[in-house]
């Protein structure tokens, strides 16, 4: 693309060629499994780019500029595939022939049709249905969700996208432009759901009135969450992080103090509560006098600890 103009300074020809090099690889591939010849993709983004330019002249902000060029090339590509399959009824045309995932694309109109009443009807569900558990099961098997669970957690995902709501006067399915939008879609609906369940499975185990301690984290399988642990995280799982990483995302939630005990006790594992009860120097960091009877000492530390932990838990959210 000719970006020669002469109101264009150099230095910002040479950031609008970075953005529109940029912008052709989103236009050959809007999503994931659609690919675009480079000459329809340079027909098609040309023009955005030149609209942009006449808006913007040759001062705009990179990021927002960027940003939106990139957005506007992903909406164009989608709505150019989504017309020429409607318009020669084939599915599958721009599908990348390296695209292996699966064996054909499905007829999104079809499955964006509603009956007199409103509701999505036709027969193409039922092939949705089949299509999507092959992308949701490793998503269970990643997370260790067992069988019984994860049919109801995908039964759910699936209903919902057909579902509107007040916030959005349209169901899911119906704001897809390409039949392949639907997997990234939903294989995130899917992880969304799996986490709030690990969090709603783990929450029990952290009510106040089931004496939350840090042995209540826990996994799904029973197993004690090591905030020490040298493993890998995943960032997606707060059961996984270590201690630095739960640090790091709720350390505005516990105050200096909570954060001791809790590495002391928990993570170095240096005390237990018996030695805090005969340590003046830590009595005092935790604003305890050491005049008092190692039971009420015992129970005063219990007093920071526990809460801390709680609230520990609805930081995490699980």
């Amino acid at each position: 693309m000719d970006m020669s103009k002469e109101s264009l300074s150099p230095d910002f020809q040479s950031f609008v060629t970075g953005v529109w090099n940029s912008m052709l690889q989103r236009l050959q591939c809007p999503v994931e499994g659609v690919l675009l010849p480079i000459q329809l993709a340079r027909k098609i983004g040309e023009p955005v780019l030149h609209r942009l330019l006449d808006r913007e002249g040759d001062n705009p902000s990179q990021a927002d500029f960027s940003a939106e060029a990139l957005e506007a090339a992903t909406i164009e590509a989608k709505e150019t595939v989504a017309e020429e399959r409607f318009n020669s009824k084939d599915h599958e045309k721009f599908r990348d022939p390296e695209d292996k995932r699966y064996d054909r694309n499905l007829n999104l109109p079809h499955l964006q049709e509603k009956n007199a009443s409103g509701r999505f009807h036709h027969p193409e569900w039922h092939a949705l249905n089949q299509f999507l558990k092959r992308f949701a099961s490793p998503q269970f098997r990643k997370k260790n969700i067992g069988p019984e669970d994860a049919e109801e957690i995908y039964n759910t995902a699936l209903a919902s996208l057909a579902q509107k709501t007040e916030a959005k006067p349209k169901a899911p399915i119906e704001l897809l432009r390409v039949f392949e939008e639907i997997i990234p879609n939903f294989c995130r609906l899917i992880s969304l759901r799996s986490i709030d369940w690990h969090r709603r499975q783990l929450a029990k185990k952290a009510r106040p009135d089931s004496l939350v301690n840090i042995e209540a984290m826990t996994t799904e399988e029973g197993g004690q969450v090591e905030l020490a642990d040298r493993g890998v995280s995943d960032p997606d799982e707060p059961v996984t992080w270590r201690f630095e990483e739960i640090y790091r995302q709720c350390k505005e939630h516990l105050s200096d103090t909570e954060w001791g005990l809790i590495f002391k006790i928990h993570v170095a594992q240096t005390h237990t509560i018996k030695d805090l009860v005969h340590d003046k120097k830590e009595l005092a960091d935790l604003g305890l006098s050491p005049t008092q009877s190692p039971s009420t000492l015992r129970r005063r530390i219990d007093e920071i600890l526990q809460p801390a932990l709680v609230k520990l838990a609805d930081a995490l959210e699980i």
